[in-house]
């Protein structure tokens, strides 16, 4: 019998050339071997292509056709790695006609994406110019990388390559060519990127950008003014802020309608979650699909616990702390009416003796309209001190009193003889001099004694025009010496009210010490997370919790973790407080604007990054995301889906019942005409006799859209964007329910709408409307309002746009436009869907709605 060596020692030098490119493949790839993940699809291919050709030719050498086999092996392993790539592996987040693209490769995008957007807010840093002239290149959201990329490919396939240079011109614009080659240095080595990767980067950000403008719909982007913005347009916009209506309203909860579904068959059941499974669960509309969730980890500096801890200032601080604070410890009474000081109201005396007002020497007071011309000498006419005019009634002083205005032609009355001479007298030539009044008689008090009446004409000066009107009168306490401040006393109640003051600040300041210890202590941390699997996360996650929570007990503070958590739950407050906190504006970008912690840490998939938050008053939070579930598609056996899906299919059942009732009513209602009431008596919601009978709600008048008044200012905008009205009883009106009340739907006619969720429908009779109908009043408010949208119309003399377009050189639309901005947004939409279409984009994750 032969040894089981003799096999090996037969082919000795075969099995030792194998052995030894086995070794090499080995070398080169058993390092990616043990991350399949991250080894590219080329290099697997490559890799069974050589296992497969080194196995065959084993095989093939013994026969003498070693190179024959190697070959087809190499074939074979080729076409398993090509049908392995395809069939294995995560799905891809996107589909195009393009490329697949895969979480890898959006995470790719969305580091490039990064990296041009530090570098934006770097330079413009670093060379000190305006930051709001530029807010980088967008999101890093799955949609916009997949639209970037599919951008980039379109401008390559277009024969756009920017050069150099063009990224070059985009550096000096973007900085005001005030960024210096050392700054530009130190940038690169602040986001730490070579100088070619950064050029690669911005060209093809650069690149997509010149594409989608050149393909942008014509209309302005930004919130500024559209190219189609007829007057029709503005006057529909006009009407729906300004006209209002009453009506009369029933409403049919869905709900209600809920029991007359019959029981789904279990196909149904399936057929309607596979519809409705990508999706998002929204008002209206069923959706199965397991939104994002996060988990969150923090440091917290509560009030209370840190009250107690804080120095107890002494009577030298407080008494300090008064000086250097005075101004807010001053006291400002304000003087009533009749005291020394106090403006007159209503003509009342300023003083006791002497008038509200004292005209001065030279120029009597009149009653507010331009002077008569003075008369000539020797017209029969008396100074105005000499001829009191005989009290009259309230009334008729009044209505003879009474300016004209501007252009007002002269009543056609026969003229008196003082008028008939003053005409005269301005027929004369100009250097004609002025009458001298009479002097007065010994009995008779004198002009400067008594007051003059209200309708005498003050004496003009020669040379002196008719329409120079005297001097204003100087207002009460002019020239005089202002009082000297009053402060509060340092009392007792004062100082109590400082030492509580700098308690707070001083528990404040150590609050804030103790989170910005929290906070230096989280960023020395984050570091230690780069470049680990998730194993090694975990193990490091737990080490830094453990130094955390060390940290805690030593700063006074407290360490939480959130369990997973979506961002309906997180941002209501009630699964933890700190959802509902403040994040403000990070260092690192001089962009960000105060948010909430919700929206901050779902607007970004990045985790273990350090921030800070506060709530007002009460908390201080130094806190990071550590863990980051995408939305998931659950299994229909998974616990709890089947029982969600059914009631959805049953709701979704229900809606064309309740629609059907709300049409049976309005019919019912048009037959009986008149009050909605009375029509629809001894109805049912749902039509069964044992149903809950329709109760009739009449709301308050309300327009279509409205502007709020009482919303805290939340922008540079002068005033809120206009917003569908809130109609009380009505739940949730939206866009489909104003259409009907005020663009189908004329006074007296009635019908039906469901409201903004599809939750209920309403049957509307319009009782009345602002400006229709053939009263008088109807007639007059209709006039009104054309009137006011003529004059917010119009263009001042210098130029300047109308309150109706509002001051676009400022960047400030009016609430008309502001209005338009809705079809500026499907517009949008329609770009992008046309886009997508043209590509082939299907993603895999929540599914896109259309916009209403």
């Amino acid at each position: 019998m032969s040894s089981p060596l003799e096999a090996f020692r037969k082919h000795q030098r075969v099995m030792m050339a194998a052995l030894t490119a086995l070794s090499m493949i080995a070398f080169i790839f058993l390092d990616n071997l043990s991350q399949a993940s991250s080894i590219p699809p080329g290099m697997t291919v490559l890799l069974l292509a050589l296992i497969c050709g080194a196995g065959l030719w084993f095989v093939g050498a013994s026969r003498g056709k070693g190179s024959e086999w190697a070959s087809a092996g190499a074939i074979i392993g080729a076409i398993v790695g090509f049908i392995s790539f395809y069939t294995s592996g995560p799905p891809p987040v996107a589909t195009t006609a393009v490329k697949n693209f895969t979480q890898t490769d959006i995470a790719e995008l969305q580091s490039k994406r990064n990296v041009a957007n530090s570098f934006v807010y770097a330079a413009i840093r670093k060379s000190g110019v305006d930051p709001r002239q530029n807010a980088g290149f967008g999101s890093g959201q799955p949609d916009a990388m997949v639209e970037h990329a599919l951008r980039v490919y379109e401008a390559h396939k277009e024969g756009i390559h920017l050069a150099d240079s063009a990224v070059t011109q985009f550096i000096n614009d973007l900085t005001g060519e005030k960024l210096s080659k050392s700054d530009y240095k130190a940038v690169l080595r602040e986001i730490g990127i070579s100088e070619g990767d950064l050029y690669n980067v911005l060209r093809e950000e650069l690149e997509a950008r010149l594409v989608a403008g050149l393909n942008a719909p014509p209309y302005g982007g930004g919130g500024r003014l559209p190219v189609t913005q007829t007057p029709e347009q503005l006057w529909e916009y006009f009407c729906r802020l300004h006209v209002k209506e009453a009506i009369s309203a029933v409403s049919l909860p869905v709900a209600s309608f809920v029991g007359q579904v019959p029981e789904p068959k279990e196909p149904e059941l399936l057929a309607f979650f596979e519809q409705h499974k990508n999706s998002l669960p929204a008002p209206g509309r069923p959706g199965f699909l397991i939104p994002e969730r996060v988990r969150l980890a923090y440091l917290m500096a509560d009030f209370e616990k840190f009250e107690g801890k804080a120095a107890e200032p002494t009577d030298a601080e407080i008494a300090e702390y008064y000086e250097k604070n005075r101004e807010r410890y001053r006291v400002r009474s304000i003087p009533e009416s009749g005291q020394p000081g106090a403006e007159a109201t209503n003509g009342g005396p300023a003083d006791a003796g002497q008038p509200a007002n004292p005209p001065p020497a030279a120029a009597p007071a009149g009653d507010g309209r331009p002077p008569a011309p003075a008369l000539p000498e020797g017209a029969a006419a008396k100074p105005a001190a000499e001829q009191p005019a005989p009290a009259k009634p309230e009334g008729e002083a009044a209505a003879e009193e009474k300016p004209k205005s501007c252009g007002e032609d002269e009543p056609a009355e026969k003229p008196t003889a003082a008028e008939t001479s003053t005409t005269q007298a301005d027929e004369k030539p100009a250097d004609v001099p002025a009458a001298k009044p009479e002097p007065a008689k010994a009995d008779e008090p004198t002009a400067a004694e008594t007051k003059p009446a209200a309708d005498t004409a003050p004496v003009v000066e020669p040379g002196k025009s008719p329409l120079d009107l005297p001097a204003l009168p100087p207002l009460p306490g002019a020239g005089a010496k202002p009082a000297e401040p009053q402060y509060r006393t340092l009392d007792a109640d004062l100082k109590s009210e400082i030492r509580d003051q700098l308690l707070r600040e001083r528990t404040f300041q150590l609050m804030g010490e103790a989170i910005d210890a929290g906070f230096k202590k989280m960023g020395d941390l984050s570091g230690g997370f780069l470049g680990k699997d998730d194993q090694e996360l975990a193990a490091a996650y737990t080490a830094a919790a453990d130094s955390l929570k060390s940290l805690a007990k030593e700063l006074n503070l407290e360490y939480v973790e959130t369990p997973l958590l979506t961002e309906e739950q997180l941002s209501d407050g009630k699964s933890d407080p700190i959802g509902m906190a403040i994040d403000g504006a990070q260092p690192s970008n001089p962009f960000a604007q105060a948010t909430s912690v919700t929206d901050a840490v779902f607007g970004t998939t990045q985790i273990y990054f350090a921030r800070r938050a506060e709530s007002v008053g009460e908390r201080r939070y130094a806190y990071w995301k550590i863990a980051d579930e995408a939305p998931r598609v659950p299994e229909f056996k998974d616990e709890g889906v089947r029982d969600a899906v059914l009631a959805a299919w049953k709701l979704e059942k229900a809606r064309p019942l309740a629609e059907k009732r709300a049409r049976e009513l309005v019919e019912i209602a048009r037959k009986n005409g008149g009050d909605l009431a009375a029509a629809l008596a001894g109805q049912t919601v749902t039509g069964a006799a044992d149903g809950s009978a329709v109760t009739v709600l009449n709301p308050p008048k309300f327009s279509w859209m409205s502007q709020p008044q009482n919303v805290p200012q939340q922008s540079f905008l002068p005033t809120q964007p206009p917003t569908i009205s809130s109609v009380l009883g009505i739940d949730n009106p939206g866009p489909a329910f104003m259409k009907t009340a005020f663009g189908e739907l004329s006074p007296g006619e009635i019908g039906a709408a469901a409201n903004a969720t599809g939750s209920e429908y309403y049957v509307i009779r319009v009782n009345e409307r602002d400006g229709t109908g053939t009263t008088p009043d109807a007639a007059i408010t209709e006039k009104a309002f054309e009137q006011q949208f003529a004059n917010e119309g119009r263009t001042g003399a210098d130029g300047r746009s109308a309150p109706l377009f509002g001051f676009m050189q400022f960047g400030l639309p009016s609430p008309y436009i502001m209005i338009s901005f809705e079809a500026q947004q499907a517009i949008e939409e329609a770009r992008r869907r046309q886009f997508q279409e043209k590509y082939g984009v299907v993603f895999s994750g929540p599914e896109s709605q259309p916009t209403e």
